[in-house]
């Protein structure tokens, strides 16, 4: 039940709260917010919107994994990092409106009582073993849609303050894949135009990777992961795709995460992605 309960959450919660968010009426934005208190992430629609959009695919961006990084170590680092980003475009707004941080108006007060109501309501109904299965339901959730995250940004990277392209986003193009995730998983013109809904989003067959579901499985082990699946995709990356800075910061990323220099090798024995 705790399983299940945690991958509904995710299939179809996240792709679901997460078009909500990008919505322009207030009352869609406010209700795709709330509903990620299935998968303890009630600050999400901040940090996405003004933080995963703007930095993709830098060092500065929370939600995209480093080279180097397994499914476990960015997880960790993304929970840590997301509430720190928040915090900053917190305390931002909250000095511009001569505010606390911790005022009621404030986003976090906002999510610590959602949050609180949340909990409220799985003890009032099932007592602590209704509580403690909501929370292990909810973490579960929020461990998977940090592997979403993690599967469609791994690796790849962008100089801070140029264009987002398409080489910039992973695209997962199965048919379930599409269908279960709204076509979230049809990445890239996602992040070129965030304001189109899921079903005008047209398919981009670049930067492809396979179906999301395999990627998160195969992610759980990250030799399988690394050797059959990332390390080709970003060894054609550096070699076919990036532009000459991006290859450079590719190279210092490879030597820092040991990796091969695969820039420096001969390009037409990359892989085509």
């Amino acid at each position: 039940m705790i399983l299940s309960v945690g991958w509904l959450a995710v299939v179809p919660g996240v792709p679901v709260t997460h078009e909500l968010y990008h919505r322009w009426r207030p009352l869609h934005r406010r209700l795709g917010l709330v509903l990620q208190v299935q998968y303890m992430d009630c600050t999400r629609l901040f940090v996405h919107m003004f933080g995963h959009h703007t930095h993709l695919a830098t060092s500065r961006d929370s939600d995209t994994a480093r080279r180097g990084e397994s499914i476990y170590s960015f997880t960790a680092r993304a929970l840590a990092d997301n509430y720190r980003e928040l915090y900053r475009l917190e305390k931002q707004s909250a000095d511009k409106h001569h505010r606390s941080v911790w005022s009621w108006r404030g986003r976090f007060v906002s999510a610590l009582a959602v949050l609180g109501i949340f909990l409220f309501a799985l003890s009032v109904i099932g007592g602590w073993s209704g509580l403690t299965a909501g929370l292990a339901a909810a973490m579960i959730g929020r461990v998977l849609a940090e592997a979403f995250n993690y599967i469609q940004h791994c690796g790849l990277i962008r100089i801070e303050g140029q264009p987002i392209t398409g080489r910039h986003v992973w695209n997962h193009l199965a048919p379930l894949t599409r269908a279960a995730g709204f076509e979230i998983t049809n990445h890239t013109p996602h992040h070129l135009d965030s304001t189109v809904p899921f079903h005008k989003l047209v398919p981009v067959h670049e930067m492809r990777m396979p179906s999301a579901f395999l990627c998160i499985a195969a992610s759980l082990l990250p030799p399988i992961w690394n050797r059959t699946i990332l390390w080709p995709r970003l060894k054609s990356w550096d070699q076919q795709i990036a532009t000459p800075q991006e290859r450079a910061l590719a190279r210092e990323a490879n030597r820092k995460a040991g990796l091969p220099d695969w820039a420096g090798e001969d390009t037409t024995e990359a892989l085509a992605v």
